[in-house]
C-alpha cells in the first residue's frame, strides 16, 4: 500500500515539473486584406497564464522577476554591459510589427512612422525584405515604406495606417513597391524613338500605361529587376504625355502604379518648309542630338520626319550617316 503512495507521488511531482514546460498555445490571432497587403494581428497575450503564447519566451505562470522568467514572460539573462535579453521585450503594454515585402534587387528599403525614417533595410539579391519594430506603445500609427534602386531611383511611398494591439506581434505580409522609372528623354519628335526604364522585382510583368492615348504596353523584367520598353513616338498626338507602369510579380501579387513621367511629342519646324540639311533639330549645330534624330529613323523608308532623309532617295541609310559625319560639329 506504501508502495502504491509513492507512485502516486512521484508522479504528481513530475506533473509539476512537467506542466510548465509543455503547454503551448496559439495566440488569437487576427487577419484583414487590402489588396495584396495582409495584416495579422497575433495576440495579446497573458503573461502568468502558465501558457507559451508568441511573443512571450517563457511562462512560468507567476509574474515574478528574478526566476528565470521575467514578469513580461522573457527570458531572464543576467545583464552585461553589452547585453540585453533577446527577442520581444520592453515592457508589459508594448507590441511588435513586422514588415515583409518585395522590391528590386539589392535597393535600399526605408519605413517611416509619421513621416520620419526610422529604419532602413538592404533587400536581398530577390528583392525580399523584412523589417521589425519592437517596443511600440500601442496605438494607431502612420507607417510608409519606399525603396531606392541600385541608380539611385525611388519608388512611390506606400502608407499604411495600423491599430496596434497590446502585447502583440502585429505582421504586415505581401508588400509590393512600386516600379521605379525613367525615361531617355523629355522631348521626342513625331516618329522618334522613346526607351522607357527602371527596376522592379526580378522576372515580373509590367504593364505601362501612357495616359492620353489610354495605350497599354507590357514588358518583362530581367533575372535581375531590370526592365525596359522601346516604343516609337509615331502613335502619339503632338502635346504632353505621361507615362507609369505597375508590376506584377511571379507570384501574381500587384503593385500600385510608380510615379507618372512626363514627356513631350514635339513638332519639327521646318523654315519655309526647307530641311536644314544634316542640321536635324535646327539648332546650327551638327551634333550628337543630330545623330541621335537619324539613328531613331534607320532604315525607314520615306520616314514620317522627311528631314531624316538627308539626301532624299527615300530611305534613311548609310549615304545619311556620311553625309552627317562629314558636316559634325559644323
Amino acid at each position: 500500500m506504501s508502495s502504491g503512495r509513492n507512485k502516486l507521488l512521484w508522479f504528481a511531482i513530475w506533473g509539476l515539473i512537467l506542466v510548465p514546460f509543455f503547454r503551448f498555445v496559439s495566440a488569437q490571432t487576427t487577419v484583414t486584406s487590402t489588396q495584396n497587403v495582409t495584416v495579422q494581428i497575433i495576440g495579446p497575450q497573458i503573461c502568468g497564464n502558465n501558457f507559451i503564447e508568441p511573443p512571450e519566451e517563457c511562462d512560468d505562470g507567476n509574474i515574478l522577476n528574478g526566476d528565470g522568467c521575467s514578469d513580461i514572460c522573457v527570458i531572464e539573462i543576467p545583464p552585461t554591459p553589452t547585453s540585453t535579453p533577446a527577442g520581444w521585450s520592453g515592457g508589459k503594454t508594448l507590441t511588435t510589427v513586422d514588415f515583409f515585402g518585395v522590391t528590386s534587387p539589392y535597393a535600399l528599403v526605408s519605413l517611416t512612422k509619421f513621416g520620419r525614417v526610422v529604419a532602413v533595410v538592404q533587400a536581398d539579391n530577390l528583392g525580399n525584405f523584412y523589417i521589425r519594430l519592437s517596443a511600440l506603445p500601442p496605438g494607431t500609427y502612420d507607417f510608409g515604406l519606399f525603396a531606392e534602386d541600385r541608380f539611385s531611383r525611388f519608388t512611390l511611398t506606400s502608407n499604411l495606417s495600423l491599430s496596434l494591439v497590446a502585447r502583440s506581434i502585429t505582421k504586415v505580409e505581401n508588400i509590393v513597391l512600386t516600379p521605379t522609372i525613367s525615361v531617355s528623354r523629355r522631348d521626342v519628335l513625331p516618329g522618334q524613338n522613346l526607351m522607357v526604364y527602371g527596376e522592379t522585382v526580378p522576372n515580373s510583368q509590367l504593364e505601362l500605361y501612357i495616359g492620353n492615348e489610354l495605350l497599354t504596353q507590357v514588358v518583362n523584367s530581367d533575372a535581375n529587376g531590370f526592365w525596359q520598353l522601346i516604343f516609337n513616338s509615331s502613335e502619339l498626338t503632338v502635346g504632353q504625355h505621361s507615362i507609369k507602369a505597375k508590376a506584377i510579380t511571379p507570384s501574381r501579387q500587384e503593385s500600385n502604379f510608380s510615379e507618372s513621367m512626363f514627356f513631350e511629342v514635339v513638332p519639327v519646324p521646318l523654315p519655309q518648309g526647307q530641311c536644314a540639311g544634316p542640321d536635324l533639330n535646327f539648332d546650327g549645330w551638327v551634333d550628337i542630338s543630330d545623330l541621335s534624330i537619324l539613328l531613331s529613323y534607320w532604315w525607314q523608308k520615306n520616314p514620317v520626319f522627311i528631314c531624316a532623309d538627308i539626301n532624299q532617295d527615300g530611305i534613311v541609310d548609310i549615304v545619311d550617316f556620311s553625309i552627317l559625319l562629314y558636316w559634325w560639329s559644323k
